[in-house]
């Protein structure tokens, strides 16, 4: 509160910005904390600009005509964090430096880039040339094609001497650093096997503690990242050299397909990264590991591991449908295993199966696999009797036969109702903007109160 009087009576409104914030962080209870925020508001639309300097927004005009953006959060009218998204297509990151080297940055704890990679090295010169306060870093650097041209030892080494408060590193792309040895450095995320060529090997990073690992290879989605790694190189990977605090080891976003955001994570070799974690020597000092989906394979391999029960905990997020959790859960490993959809990932649904929607003289085909892509995303936020519901539908569904020949039913019949309540809580906040399933919801709303039963059928279509 000293600092925010000395600058109130120099009249510098960001002394009385200060002191709204620190009431805030009181948490006031109503009307104050309304006229708290009001006035806060205020202060920003008008003072915001000049805050931030000419740098900012220069940064903004140049990112404009690329199609990128930045985004600014404030605490105590100082700049807390940025997020700058540039366009794929540029070569260049100009005024970046600039930004950070501001008056307004001094205290940026924060800042996360996304850019393509040919911009790292530019990037990690920018970031390098001088002290900086972050906490918290990351740097989406992957394409759908590249060129490898990993940032040297020594600039890596500038970079880290520059981020000497930084304890979270998040790393998205393939051969971005030969080495990056930061030595305070406690979470580290990954996503890109060879982001950090040393990890595994000659890195040393003895403080880190937490390592979320994807290795983002030979995806199955419409974005390819590069090769495989061999079975070699995983073995290399996976002995965890030079992280001799690692206690936590994160592998769940290896399953296949596993998308964040536009990037595929998962890769072909996931069933290979489980099966050789179960024999390295690392299980030995990890508090906690968490994988992917198993297939029925690995899960055999799991129960029979000794070297798992060396674990603290084992956790499993999230399995699909034909993996047994009753027997999953009886082995002696303290293993937990979480949601359990109902369907098949949706990598390896074939693109032709269709599910065939009838009702009310209608018939809708929607493709199988973008209704496993919104039980992906919806079916954790379902209670437990929608659930059930939706569970019985998709259970259903898969037992029936194509074709009569077959020897299994071909359709099933479901209750109106019933159907379109999960469907409409299925695509709760989804964008299904000219979609198929946006015109079966459509339809479903047309007729409610005139038809009765909804029958389901599967086609082999398109």
């Amino acid at each position: 509160m000293v600092f925010a009087d000395e600058l109130q009576a120099a009249g510098d409104p960001r002394g009385e910005l200060i002191g709204i914030e620190q009431r805030l962080d009181a948490q006031p209870g109503e009307p104050e904390r309304r006229q708290l925020e009001h006035r806060r508001d205020e202060l920003l639309e008008d003072h915001i600009e000049r805050w931030l300097g000419p740098s900012f927004a220069t940064m903004r005009a140049w990112l404009a005509k690329r199609r990128g953006s930045l985004q600014v959060t404030l605490r105590y009218g100082y700049v807390e964090s940025l997020c700058l998204d540039l366009y794929a297509n540029v070569e260049t990151c100009d005024g970046l430096g600039d930004v950070l080297d501001s008056e307004a940055a001094t205290q940026v704890q924060r800042l996360s880039i996304s850019a393509p990679p040919v911009v790292t090295s530019q990037l990690v010169a920018d970031l390098a040339r001088s002290p900086r306060a972050l906490a918290s870093l990351q740097l989406n650097l992957s394409a759908a094609r590249y060129e490898p041209s990993p940032v040297g030892e020594d600039e890596a080494a500038r970079l880290c001497q520059a981020l000497p408060e930084l304890r979270a590193l998040t790393l998205v792309g393939r051969e971005l650093f030969e080495d990056l040895p930061h030595p305070t450095l406690e979470r580290l995320c990954v996503w890109g096997y060879d982001a950090i060529i040393g990890l595994g090997q000659w890195t040393e990073l003895p403080c880190v503690r937490d390592l979320d690992l994807a290795l983002l290879s030979g995806s199955t989605g419409e974005r390819f990242a590069g090769p495989d790694p061999s079975r070699a190189r995983l073995a290399e990977l996976l002995r965890m050299d030079g992280l001799p605090g690692l206690r936590r080891l994160d592998l769940s976003h290896n399953a296949a397909g596993c998308v964040a955001g536009t990037i595929y994570l998962g890769g072909k070799r996931s069933e290979a990264l489980v099966e050789q974690i179960l024999d390295t020597p690392i299980l030995g000092r990890l508090d906690e590991l968490v994988l992917p989906p198993p297939s029925g394979d690995v899960v055999d391999r799991l129960l029979a591991s000794p070297q798992l029960a060396q674990v603290g905990r084992v956790q499993i997020p999230f399995a699909f449908f034909g993996i047994d959790q009753a027997r999953l859960e009886s082995t002696p490993v303290n293993l937990e295993v979480g949601l359990v959809y109902p369907h098949r990932p949706r990598v390896e649904v074939h693109g032709r199966e269709v599910m065939s929607v009838e009702f009310g003289g209608s018939e809708i085909w929607i493709a199988v696999s973008q209704v496993a892509e919104l039980m992906e995303a919806r079916y954790a936020s379902f209670a437990p009797e929608a659930r059930a519901t939706l569970d019985e539908i998709i259970y259903r569904f898969d037992e029936l036969a194509y074709y009569d020949d077959e020897g299994g039913p071909t359709y099933m019949d479901i209750a109106y109702s019933s159907f379109d309540a999960t469907f409409e809580r299925l695509c709760a906040g989804v964008d299904l903007e000219e979609t198929r399933v946006g015109g079966l919801l459509e339809h479903l709303a047309k007729h409610r109160g005139t038809a009765d039963t909804v029958r389901l059928k599967k086609v082999w279509g398109w």
